[in-house]
This record gives structure tokens, sequence and C-alpha cells, in this order.
């Protein structure tokens, strides 16, 4: 019985791991960080906003694509925007994917853990129940709590406000470099 549980608890776990492999490395190489960010650009004195990539912190300026996808960068249909700091009111980012990434590992680890909670506190008052029926209602609940709280984090944004200031840009700078494409 015990063998059985945690079976299924390292299955799961494995699973969770493999999950949250980044395929982006495959399409853009190994240019610093594999990840890929949507920059929202909020511009300073005006209600404009650019979106695109983080592609590249310069001295004074960011660098954006337009482009979302990596079969475009591949085939090179994207542009580049540098953006001066001065023009730059907040800058609000987020992970590709990162919404659903973190759904699913929390959907797996969730369930592994409600199953486990379910097997081990769940009480037969009125008569007993099979062991695959407490695994799976337990599983169930904690699969569901698992993926709304791992998609509710890993779709938060990330704001750095710039108000068009060379200080907060220069303190932001290397937080900024983190997200970039190309981060040397």
């Amino acid at each position: 019985m015990n063998k059985i549980v945690f079976t299924i608890i390292a299955f799961f776990f494995f699973c969770s791991i493999s999950a949250q492999e980044d395929t982006t490395k495959y399409l853009f190489g190994n240019m610093g960080n594999s990840n890929l960010y949507y920059i929202w650009v909020s511009l300073y004195q005006s209600s404009t906003k650019l979106t695109g990539v983080l592609s590249e912190i310069k001295d004074s300026s960011i660098v954006i694509s337009n482009s979302v996808s990596g079969k475009d960068s591949l085939k090179g249909k994207f542009e580049f925007s540098a953006i001066e700091y001065k023009s730059i009111d907040i800058i609000k980012l987020q992970e590709k994917n990162g919404g659903a990434n973190a759904a699913l590992s929390g959907g797996i680890l969730g369930f592994a853990l409600g199953a486990f909670l379910g097997l081990i506190f769940s009480q037969d008052i009125f008569q007993p129940k099979p062991v695959g029926t407490k695994l799976l209602s337990g599983g169930i609940s904690g699969g569901i709590a698992g993926a709304l709280i791992g998609g509710m984090t890993g779709s938060a944004q990330i704001v750095i406000p710039i108000n068009g200031n060379f200080e907060n840009f220069k303190k932001n700078k290397s937080k900024l470099k983190n997200y970039a494409i190309k981060n040397y």
C-alpha cells in the first residue's frame, strides 16, 4: 500500500519537473536568458503603449522586438525598437506561457498532494471507501486548487517604474537584464 502511494507521488513529481522544461532555448540558442518575456512599455506623459519581447538593455535605453514567436525570429520577420529612458514611464513584464506552465505544475503537484492527503485523512464514517476513490477524490480537489493557485502566481506581471528618470532606469537596469534575451 505504501509502495503504491510513494510510486504515484514520485511519478507526479517527475512529471511536474519535465513539464517545466523551457523550449525557447532551442529557438534562440544560448543568448543569455532563454525565457521570453512579454513587455508592455507605457510612454512617459503619453497614453501610448508599446508591446513586444524584451530583447536587450543598453546604457540608457531598452530594445524590444515586435515578434513574440521564435519562428518569426528565425525567419527574420521582426523589427526592433529602441526606447530611451526619457520616454519610459512604466515597464510591465510577464513570462511567455508563465501562467500555463505554472498552472500545469501546480495542478500536477496539487493532484499528488491531494491524493496523498485524501488517502491518509479520508474518514470512513458510513461505509468503507475503496483506496482508489480516496486517491481520486483527494487528487482531483488538490489538482484543481493547485492549478488555480499556480495559474494566478504564474500570470503575475512584474512592474518596473522608470518615470522618465535616469536614476530609476540605472537602479533597475540589472533587474531588467535578467528578463532580456541578450543580457550581457
